[in-house]
């Protein structure tokens, strides 16, 4: 479960949420509808501790986001942001593989489960023909569907996507 209990957060002196409180339990789809500006894209980040809120609690699966390691807290929640760095001149496997570092340490290889995982992601977005592709030469579309794909090989508990389908022609 991931919930958020009177969360407050400001930009500078510029008050973005106030009192803001959200549960999601296992297997629901919660969406966040707003008009641009009004804070969905704040909340997501205080959610997977890339904002720190000014007040309020955030946990996963009852215990606080802040007193996670970022690798467990990788474990559990795994993200798709709105923008991601596009130009990274790696393969799409590799990209995809990326989604599983949570699940080794820092100088251990990639596993066959691994690439297993990898590959099923692929193969689960639609986009296995391109695992030999430099991403930065992707288009808009097709990088998303990759992005979304190393999302579904890192195995997390939690799944947030912030404008998942930005770029996707749907």
């Amino acid at each position: 479960m991931i919930s958020a209990t009177d969360v407050s957060f400001a930009y500078d002196d510029a008050l973005v949420l106030a009192g803001v409180g959200l549960i999601a339990h296992p297997g629901q789809v919660v969406g966040l509808i707003g008009p641009n500006g009004s804070g969905k894209t704040t909340l997501l980040r205080i959610l997977y501790a890339g904002l720190t809120p000014r007040a309020g609690l955030v946990s996963v699966d009852d215990t606080a986001v802040a007193s996670l390691k970022a690798q467990t807290l990788a474990r559990r929640l795994a993200v798709v942001a709105q923008e991601t760095p596009s130009e990274l001149p790696i393969s799409v496997a590799d990209m995809v593989l990326l989604g599983r570092s949570p699940h080794r340490s820092a100088f251990q290889g990639y596993t066959r489960h691994d690439h297993r995982a990898a590959a099923a992601a692929l193969r689960e977005v639609g986009a296995r023909e391109l695992a030999d592709r430099v991403f930065a030469t992707l288009s808009g579309g097709e990088k998303q569907r990759v992005l979304i794909a190393r999302t579904l090989a890192q195995e997390a508990d939690h799944l947030l996507l912030d404008e998942p389908t930005n770029h996707l022609d749907i």
